[in-house]
């Protein structure tokens, strides 16, 4: 038997050499194993463990003297169809999980261009990129921002990150049952401008992220999921629109804040 057929379906070479040690000499003891193969014992017990956990080599206790043999050949072929549909499990991981990663790869290289993240962990890598930035947040927030108890969870120390960098931000928000004058302090003590706006005309299903050259958005309503997009004009068109919803917000934020300091 070619060693590198043993080696092709996942053993190593010196659970190779043991293996083939055992089949040119039927039953042994582990000092006899060490001695033909020439392994140390150590290394010679903790590949036969690695094997008889595999089921292609068989432990046998005789007169309190353990044994080892080889399993029948088709336990070789079975442990083989294991380790295939593992290896099968682990590709289909890796391209569940390929989006984040691409993300994540571009966002290294600071390359222009369209990006897709996927779950909490590809909006965590996003909301991170912003720490490395410089300049101002701009957020469009969505009605949905404080639907999942994760993402809040990640937003409040986020938040207290960013202040510590001294990064500052905007944000428009429509009027929720959180928003309260206690919550416009502490967002203001964070260097976080708030400027709410009634549900009724500032009702978003998206939340839109502006920093940098870079615009993100970010669904949260059911499955969670973002698409950065990194280009200087669009970025641009996008912080004039927010500019002109900043300043046309006033007169709404105002009216709002006498209510709820009334109510």
């Amino acid at each position: 038997m070619k060693n590198d057929v043993l080696e092709s379906i996942g053993l190593n070479k010196n659970e190779v050499l043991i293996y083939r040690t055992l089949l040119g000499h039927g039953e042994m003891i582990a000092s006899d194993i060490s001695k033909e193969s020439g392994l140390t014992r150590t290394n010679t017990y903790m590949i036969l463990k690695s094997l008889t956990g595999k089921s292609v080599v068989e432990e046998i206790d005789r007169k309190k003297k353990l044994i080892y043999r080889l399993a029948p050949p088709q336990k070789l072929v079975e442990w083989a169809e294991i380790k295939k549909r593992e290896q099968e499990d682990n590709l289909r991981e890796l391209y569940a999980f390929m989006p984040i990663l691409s993300g994540a790869y571009n966002l290294s290289l600071n390359k222009p261009g369209i990006k897709y993240f996927e779950g909490i962990e590809g909006f965590k890598l996003i909301y991170d990129d912003i720490l490395k930035q410089q300049g101002e947040v701009l957020i469009m927030a969505s009605e949905f921002d404080r639907s999942r108890k994760e993402i809040n969870n990640f937003l409040d120390e986020h938040i207290i990150k960013q202040a510590s960098l001294g990064i500052k931000v905007r944000a428009l928000i429509p009027k929720e049952d959180y928003v309260n004058l206690n919550y416009i302090e502490e967002a203001k003590n964070l260097l976080v401008q708030v400027r709410i706006l009634p549900l009724e005309i500032f009702s978003l299903h998206s939340q839109i992220l502006i920093y940098s050259d870079k615009v993100v958005l970010s669904s949260f309503k059911n499955q969670l999921i973002s698409t950065s997009i990194y280009n200087k004009d669009i970025a641009q068109t996008f912080k004039v629109i927010f500019g002109l919803l900043w300043d046309k917000s006033l007169s709404e934020h105002v009216e709002i804040l006498k209510q709820v300091a009334s109510g």
